[in-house]
């Protein structure tokens, strides 16, 4: 057996390295760029949010290993200084300046930037009105660019359209500038007639807002006295005027815009696919029914807090557009009609969001889980106080994919079987792919059973976010 082992050991020797290398400091192998870029690639891949990790942190990372991914060598300096500038983080206008300054010095770095976003700080004209426009133009192929300014101007638009024509994504925030001067218009935005934001003024705009596939106007709070620069957006998106507009996502969020603006966007936008509204207190089921009319591919309405807006109008949008599959009408005005309609229509929901309404009996919303609860992914219906234990049988008998769910503070005074901890564990048991579970401030749920639910589930809140194609996620517009 000795030998035997002698000999085995003798051949497997020769099979080791004989000829070892005469220098220890060998050269790296070459590799293909193909290779080089798919190492680089890792670098980049979008992490779940719930490992904590800060979006702002993460690219500071990113862009910390790109960086010294340049100095390996020259090879890998040309495969990696594309993704180093592409897209920027740029968290202060000293950054802002610095970075505009390097693009002046070498154009050609200019031209690999396909995303900017400066929304983490904001500027100002006529203050900051050299550094936007002759910055943004050192990036000719600019595909994102999201922007925060006060007293913006249609001059500069121009100029960032006519030298960027390749935008997809624009968001803006902050506020336009005004003619203090200019009477006020108190009928349709097709009446106002304002100067500084006059259409044929400024056609490079115009181009530019027709070739959008998003459009992101958050927190650009609508008066009276900005009303033209709405009238402008409208000539660019308007479709009677050349070929139709390419877009298809829409964020008029936080704008307090009223029927007056929303109803002429949407007839001139049929293609939208996503729109979000949330917070706009004036809008009445009147526009809402003119854009469920008008825009039929609908996939993502975002309603939450749009105060005026009721059974009527979510009614025609479930019914019309059969391609829904994420509704937010919490804080709105919506009842059990509204419910019934979902149930009989909403064919493709799966992310629905009506936390707080006004409901008379739990007999719709059991209806609901039975008819549409084998598609549910995500529902959220906190504070709603018809809910009881018969619900959440439902729920676990009809939601096999249900992942995030909020039923807190759903405490109804003159319900006789209020959800206890019994029913939260059948939901928790019965439903696998369950990750969030919100179910705190109910009578029947004590402080030692959330202790204990949160090492089974995350109990943290969650909300509707707008989709990745207007908030610029992942690898879009890259």
């Amino acid at each position: 057996m000795a030998a035997a082992s002698n000999s085995i050991n003798h051949r497997w020797a020769d099979h080791q390295l004989i000829h070892p290398p005469r220098h220890h400091h060998v050269p790296a192998p070459f590799l293909p760029p193909e290779i080089i870029d798919r190492i680089l690639s890792f670098l980049e891949v979008q992490f779940d949010m719930r490992d904590q990790e800060e979006a702002g942190q993460r690219s500071a990372r990113v862009q910390r290993d790109l960086w010294a991914c340049t100095l390996v060598n020259r090879q890998w300096n040309a495969c990696t200084v594309q993704r180093l500038w592409k897209n920027p983080l740029i968290m202060s206008p000293e950054d802002f300046s610095r970075f505009v300054e390097c693009c002046a010095i070498s154009q050609d770095a200019g031209a690999h930037v396909l995303r900017l976003d400066t929304s983490l700080f904001r500027v100002a004209e006529p203050r900051d009105t050299l550094l936007i426009r002759s910055g943004i133009g050192y990036m000719p192929n600019l595909r994102l660019l999201k922007m925060s300014c006060d007293h913006f101007r249609a001059e500069s638009l121009d100029e960032i359209f006519d030298r960027c024509q390749d935008i997809q994504l624009f968001s803006l925030s902050g506020t336009p500038e005004i003619n203090l001067n200019a009477p006020l218009q108190h009928q349709s935005i097709l009446n106002t007639h304002g100067d500084l934001w006059d259409f044929k003024k400024h056609p490079g705009t115009v181009r530019g807002i027709r070739k959008l596939s998003a459009l992101c106007l958050n927190n650009v709070t609508f008066v009276e006295e900005e009303a033209d620069f709405y009238w402008l957006l409208y000539h660019g998106l308007d479709s009677n005027d050349s070929g139709g507009n390419n877009l298809v996502h829409l964020n008029l969020g936080r704008t307090w815009v009223t029927d007056a603006i929303l109803a002429p966007f949407a007839e001139v936008c049929p293609r939208l696919q996503s729109i979000v509204l949330e917070e706009n207190s004036d809008i009445t089921d009147w526009s809402i029914e003119r854009l469920a009319k008008s825009c039929q591919q609908l996939r993502f309405v975002k309603l939450r807090n749009a105060i005026q807006v009721g059974d009527r109008g979510v009614i025609c949008l479930v019914t019309l557009c059969r391609n829904l599959a994420f509704l937010g009408i919490s804080y709105t005005g919506c009842t059990d009609e509204t419910l019934r309609a979902i149930s009989a229509h909403a064919k493709n929901l799966h992310t629905l969001f009506m936390n707080d309404l006004n409901l008379s009996s739990e007999k719709a919303l059991i209806d609901l889980i039975t008819k549409r609860g084998p598609q549910l992914k995500t529902l959220g219906m906190a504070s709603i106080d018809v809910v009881s234990k018969a619900f959440c049988v439902t729920l676990a008998k009809h939601c096999p994919n249900l992942e995030e769910l909020d039923i807190a503070g759903c405490n109804g005074d003159m319900m006789v079987d209020r959800i206890d901890e019994e029913s939260a564990d059948l939901v928790v048991n019965s439903c696998p792919k369950l990750r969030t579970f919100l179910v705190g401030t109910n009578d029947g749920i004590s402080d030692a059973y959330l202790a204990r639910l949160s090492e089974k589930v995350c109990i943290d809140q969650f909300w509707l976010p707008p989709p990745d194609e207007l908030t610029g996620a992942d690898a879009l517009y890259l």
